[in-house]
């Protein structure tokens, strides 16, 4: 996958931000669900590099800006 995305895993954990070559890569959120806090940030090869913000519940707002 390149380009915008979400993938979602099967613990309920959810990526949504920017791919290449399947891994996440530029700006997303990542949001761990038995904690419900999230990792908006910086990414290279699935790894973040650059924290921006961390929280608790879902990130609607920063996901939707992510994309608009």
């Amino acid at each position: 996958m390149d380009g915008p995305g979400r993938s979602i895993f099967e613990n309920g954990d959810v990526f949504d931000g920017f791919f290449k070559g399947g891994k996440f890569n530029g700006v997303g959120v990542y949001f761990k669900s038995q904690s419900e806090q999230y990792l908006y940030g910086v990414y290279e090869n699935s790894e973040c590099v650059q924290a921006l913000t961390l929280g608790n519940g879902y990130p609607h707002e920063l996901i939707s800006n992510l994309f608009f």
